[in-house]
């Protein structure tokens, strides 16, 4: 049966739709998770390690005679069952930064729990009996323009454990983020058969995107879209705009989604939403 622990759980299911990260730039620092290890014993965990494929890239990176990627792998126990765990976080020969957590074992063998590309943006305290979890950007590369927001949640099944995607957000790499938020999130149904997402919290009309609508415009929802309401901001013309999370619970008519380098699971997509043709839902 399933054990997905019960804190991290609760605080996640808390700040699931109320705290989208405000910085998407930043990087949260592994510093209070990691156990200090030499140089010379990182290279002999890497000599004594049977599966190479683990860590290819620090491979790679050694035959080529570069050892630097070696100050990016780290001795962690994420999951805090007592036994050292493995984290390499950094270059991976592309764009983006890649992410592997290798799992450790009392015969210090290792098996790859997740792999990811993008940014740690956010990571829990270590108190040393709750497992790491972590929020991820996983950022457009390669002339990409949609991001991606992934909160990871720590899973033991029977005695295996691994992590689950928890929730995914979509966003237009130029959206606006706000920095406040409502003291209490509004839910709400679209009550127009047209209704926009757009990226910023005004009408602009005078650019196009990667369709064939004219306007500042991500995904256009049909009557019956629901979404979730975290702030407001006025523009000059008085008009009142939400920055939301739209759940997709009915299909976009279109829009600019695609899904990102880790997984093809949906996502809530991100933007700002006119707040005069919305029903609010008790």
């Amino acid at each position: 049966m399933k054990f997905i622990l019960l804190l991290t759980l609760f605080l996640a299911a808390n700040s699931l739709f109320g705290q989208v990260p405000t910085n998407l730039r930043q990087k949260a620092k592994l510093k209070h998770w990691i156990i200090p290890t030499s140089h010379a014993d990182k290279l002999k965990i890497l000599e004594n390690m049977d599966n190479k494929e683990l860590l290819e890239w620090v491979f790679y990176d050694m035959q080529e005679g570069n050892s630097s990627c070696i100050e990016d792998l780290h001795q962690i126990d994420f999951n805090c069952d007592g036994i050292a765990d493995l984290v390499y976080y950094g270059y991976g020969g592309g764009e983006s930064n890649i992410i592997i957590f290798p799992k450790g074992d009392f015969e210090n063998k290792y098996v790859e729990t997740i792999k990811l590309f993008g940014n740690i943006i956010e990571i829990s305290d270590n108190d040393g009996f709750t497992p790491l979890t972590f929020t991820l950007f996983n950022y457009a590369c390669c002339g990409g323009v949609v991001d991606h927001v992934e909160k990871y949640v720590a899973v033991w099944n029977n005695a295996k454990f691994t992590y689950e995607l928890q929730a995914k957000y979509a966003l237009y790499c130029d959206v606006d983020i706000p920095f406040r938020r409502f003291d209490k999130p509004i839910a709400f149904e679209t009550i127009n058969e047209k209704y926009f997402l757009r990226l910023n919290p005004y009408i602009n009309d005078s650019i196009r995107l990667d369709h064939d609508e004219i306007g500042n415009i991500f995904a256009e929802y049909p009557k019956g879209s629901q979404g979730i309401a975290i702030t407001s901001q006025t523009d000059k013309t008085g008009r009142i705009w939400w920055f939301v999370i739209m759940k997709n619970n009915v299909k976009p008519n279109w829009s600019l989604y695609v899904s990102g380098d880790n997984n093809t699971f949906p996502a809530y997509y991100l933007g700002w939403i006119s707040s005069r043709y919305v029903k609010r839902l008790n």
